[in-house]
């Protein structure tokens, strides 16, 4: 399942990834807040945290790309989506032939990219917001932190799900790094890079990167069994609201 990201932390420093940094170089603090349950897994602690808040929403396969659950699907692609999405940058290649399903899915999956990038720039927001497009056991997930202007960017690779081992081959596992501009696994176990967003237009290019990671390297033949899920951060209450909540 999905590994936590590692973005950079305000001041310059590193922080510690929950699941992609080796148990063994973590501080006691970290050990602290590691989940009193001895033999939770990785898989069972995402998930439990992931469950407990109240603005994470997942997106269901339909067959033609996915939608949320509990929203109503667009009943069709806005033109601006369009245009972005077909604006590629300077020697970008292009994504060939698409189906409907394939266009469907890249206009869903800027609107999420939009969606929390957006959420940052709300008032007394701290936490980070983002988004994980996957397949099976295949990946691709974008965190947006609160105090930044870029995306952290993952591919999952074999370091943190074994059996992506029999997918990367050694010309893929080059792709990612050469062609897309990944970091190989190291200090995170996932492909991972930062993007900087100045505007929409490099929002479409990570939803068009995630589309080309995820047919190209891994295999995806079919975007209608894709599955989105999203995490927005609650704001924060104003202090005088949380003093008068304590009270009562």
């Amino acid at each position: 399942m999905e590994g936590f990201f590692m973005p950079d932390l305000p001041n310059g420093s590193k922080q510690k990834s929950k699941s992609n940094t080796d148990p063994s170089g973590s501080s006691e603090n970290e050990k602290s807040a590691e989940p009193t349950a001895a033999k939770e897994t990785i898989r069972e602690r995402i998930m439990r945290e992931i469950s407990q808040n109240p603005r994470w929403s997942e997106a269901k396969p339909s067959g033609q790309g996915f939608v949320i659950v509990g929203a109503r699907p667009s009943s069709g692609k806005p033109a601006a989506f369009e245009t972005l999405l077909t604006t590629l940058r300077q020697d970008e290649p292009a994504l060939g032939n698409l189906s409907v399903t394939d266009q469907n899915w890249l206009v869903t999956a800027l609107a999420h990219l939009i969606q929390i990038d957006q959420s940052r720039r709300v008032e007394n927001v701290s936490g980070d917001a983002y988004c994980i497009f996957e397949v099976g056991r295949a990946y691709f997930q974008c965190l947006a932190p609160s105090f930044g202007t870029y995306l952290r960017c993952e591919a999952v690779s074999e370091k943190f799900v074994p059996e992506m081992g029999a997918i990367l081959t050694p010309e893929k596992r080059d792709r990612l790094v050469r062609e897309f501009g990944f970091t190989a696994p190291g200090h995170s176990k996932n492909f991972s890079q930062k993007i900087e967003v100045k505007g929409k237009d490099d929002l479409a290019y990570v939803a068009r990167m995630a589309f080309r990671v995820l047919r190209d390297i891994y295999n995806v033949t079919d975007f209608g069994a894709t599955k989105c899920k999203i995490s927005i951060p609650e704001p924060a209450k104003p202090v005088s609201v949380q003093i008068h909540d304590h009270k009562n």
